[in-house]
């Protein structure tokens, strides 16, 4: 009993390896080439002003990437879509401005694509 551990040892090893000779841990597209990992790249913000009457707001995009102009993006307010903003070029370290074009945006929402 004083070698079990070291019996132990050694079927682990063994099966570790078979595996890794089956293919399972290698990616499947590329039997033998690491995976490529790329990051996710979505457009977020969170609306920081809005202008009623005026129907625009301002959209913190300081974590992530910055739309475009005219880049249509909707705003989601715990989890459900309350309305859809068009991006306009002013944008000022981080901030956007956006025109909004549909339904109700508020302080405190999130924009995103869809």
């Amino acid at each position: 009993m004083r070698n079990f551990p070291v019996v132990l040892a050694g079927v682990v090893c063994i099966a570790g390896c078979a595996g890794r000779q089956a293919g399972l841990d290698v990616p499947p597209e590329g039997r033998g080439t690491p995976a490529v990992i790329r990051p996710i790249t979505v457009i977020q913000g969170k609306v920081v002003l809005v202008n009623e009457t005026l129907r625009y707001a301002v959209i913190d995009f300081s974590v992530g990437p910055q739309p475009r102009a005219g880049q249509i993006l909707s705003a989601y307010r715990s989890g459900q879509k309350t309305g859809e903003v068009r991006m306009s070029r002013e944008a000022q370290q981080g901030n956007a401005a956006a025109d909004i074009v549909a339904g109700e945006v508020k302080v405190g929402d999130e924009v995103r694509v869809d």
